[in-house]
C-alpha cells in the first residue's frame, strides 16, 4: 500500500480547487504553462540520461570529439563578462576568438575598447570586431561562424555573457535580441550556445 504524506494530500486538494474555481478566470494558463514545462524538463532528462548512458558504455571518449572553436562575444565589460572569462579559463579550449558587436562592417572597436579589454583579461585574443549589419546579433555569429575552419567532427561554442535583471518580464523585454540569439544558435549545427548570466540589481 501507498502511502501519500499528508502535507502532499493537502496541496494536491488545494491545487485542485484553485484550478476548477479559477478556470475560466486564467486557471487554465497555468495549466498550460505547467505542461510545457513538464514536457521541456522530461525532454531535457532524457537528453542528459542517453549521454550519461553513452558515457557508461564508453561510446564516447576523451578526445574522440573534435576540437573546440571558443567564440566569446564581448558586449560590455561587466560582471557577466568577467564570469565568462573566467569560465572560458576553466574549460581551456583548444581555439579562442573574442568579438565585440559592431553595428556596420566598416566600424572598428574602439582603441580604448581594446585598451580596457587587455587590462580587463589579460593574455586573451584582442577583441575581433563583430558586423551586426541589418540582420542582428543571430545573423552576424551566424556568418562568423560559418567563417570558421573546422572538420567535420569539430564544434563551435558560443559564450554569451548577460547581465539578468530580478524581473522576468523587465528581462524578457529589455534583452529580447539575446533571447532571439539563444534559441537561433540551437539550430545551427555542431554549435553550443553557453550563456554566462551574472545578476544586476537594476
Amino acid at each position: 500500500m501507498i502511502l501519500i504524506p499528508l502535507q502532499v494530500l493537502l496541496i494536491a486538494v488545494a491545487l485542485v480547487v484553485v484550478l476548477v474555481s479559477k478556470f475560466t478566470a486564467g486557471g487554465w494558463l497555468s495549466l498550460l504553462f505547467m505542461g510545457i514545462l513538464v514536457v521541456m524538463f522530461l525532454t531535457i532528462r532524457r537528453h542528459y540520461s542517453a549521454v550519461m548512458r553513452q558515457l557508461r558504455r564508453d561510446t564516447v571518449r576523451p578526445g574522440d570529439v573534435g576540437v573546440n572553436h571558443m567564440v566569446l562575444v564581448v558586449r560590455d565589460l561587466d560582471a557577466a563578462t568577467a564570469e565568462a572569462v573566467g569560465a572560458v579559463r576553466s574549460i581551456r579550449p583548444t581555439e579562442l576568438r573574442v568579438v565585440h558587436p559592431v553595428e556596420a562592417p566598416e566600424d572598428d572597436v574602439p582603441y580604448e575598447l581594446q585598451e580596457r579589454w587587455r587590462r580587463f583579461a589579460g593574455g586573451m585574443p584582442r577583441l575581433e570586431r563583430l558586423p551586426r549589419g541589418t540582420g542582428g546579433l543571430l545573423d552576424a555569429l551566424r556568418m562568423y561562424i560559418a567563417r570558421i575552419d573546422r572538420a567535420p567532427e569539430d564544434f563551435v561554442n558560443v559564450v554569451i555573457p548577460e547581465m539578468v535583471r530580478p524581473s522576468l518580464l523587465r528581462y524578457l523585454l529589455g534583452r529580447t535580441e539575446l533571447v532571439r540569439v539563444k534559441p537561433g544558435l540551437l539550430r545551427e549545427p555542431d554549435v553550443v550556445g553557453t550563456d554566462v548570466p551574472a545578476p544586476t540589481g537594476a
